[in-house]
């Protein structure tokens, strides 16, 4: 057998084994939110990955005064649909604060679209939140979107920009403003984020930055936060993941169960999909 043909049998093996051991999501701002609970963010994102994705995650009380938080989510896509499901909540003492979730997402070509809803207080008498968001696809690199929050009164739009591969390293920068400012919101609220994403073998993480302002007519407060997070595989498909919040200070951690497709099935699309690409440029 030639070199060559070794090269070609080597590169088979190490997609047929990389591609199932694919890592799972981390929180990539508004343009690569976290997979399986992208209803939370840009329900979007959800049509534009290839996977089955569930997640735990918990936040300890750092002190007496602050609670327990927990977060069970679950999401599917293939590439055309998508879909997920979730479920947060606190406790401290005999306070419980919770909520649940879901997001739809649909392809259409390098637009995706998504919905969201939302029921915060699973018992109470208040009305389900729903979001609207779009990722418009410019290039394999470049990613914009969009997301109008809670609409209605008091709805807040979400506008951001994407660089880089997903699944290897990304940066989002993303603007949050309130749709009616000094209107009828009782506060208004603005904030710019910037994430990095990067994704290793078996190991990815996160970094971000984001600047927050509350001005509500009497006082105008800015807010500096800070988060970092990491993951990483301890078999084919269950991860272990962490989390850092610097304001208020909040740690999580976690694990996560993945499903990918064939790496056959994977990079027969793949190639489907730069073809058209390719195709849709060149007329």
């Amino acid at each position: 057998m030639s070199n060559q043909k070794y090269i070609l049998l080597l590169m088979f093996l190490v997609c047929r084994m990389g591609m199932t051991d694919k890592l799972s999501s981390l929180p990539g701002g508004l343009l690569y939110p976290a997979f399986s609970s992208a209803g939370l963010v840009n329900a979007a994102g959800l049509s534009l990955d290839w996977r089955q994705e569930a997640k735990v995650l918990y936040s300890p009380p750092l002190s007496q005064d602050e609670p327990h938080s927990v977060l069970v989510s679950a999401a599917y896509s293939n590439r055309v649909f998508g879909i997920n499901l979730g479920f947060s909540g606190s406790y401290q003492d005999s306070s419980v604060y919770d909520s649940v979730f879901s997001g739809v997402s649909l392809r259409l070509s390098r637009l995706s679209v998504g919905a969201s809803f939302r029921k915060v207080g699973v018992e109470s008498s208040s009305p389900m939140e729903t979001d609207l968001s779009s990722v418009f696809i410019l290039s394999p690199t470049l990613r914009v979107g969009a997301v109008a929050y809670q609409l209605g009164e008091g709805s807040q739009i979400g506008a951001g920009i994407g660089l880089g591969r997903p699944g290897k390293r990304t940066l989002s920068a993303d603007v949050l403003f309130p749709a009616k400012p000094k209107g009828k919101s009782i506060v208004d609220q603005y904030a710019a984020n910037l994430t990095l994403t990067t994704y290793q073998e078996n190991f990815a993480y996160t970094v971000g930055m984001k600047f927050s302002r509350q001005q509500d007519g009497f006082s105008n407060e800015n807010q500096l936060t800070g988060t970092a997070g990491t993951t990483f595989a301890i078999s084919k498909s269950v991860n272990v993941t962490g989390l850092y919040h610097s304001n208020p200070h909040t740690v999580t951690v976690g694990i996560v169960w993945l499903w990918t497709p064939p790496a056959d099935q994977y990079i027969q699309t793949s190639k489907a999909e730069n073809w058209n690409t390719i195709w849709n440029k060149s007329r």
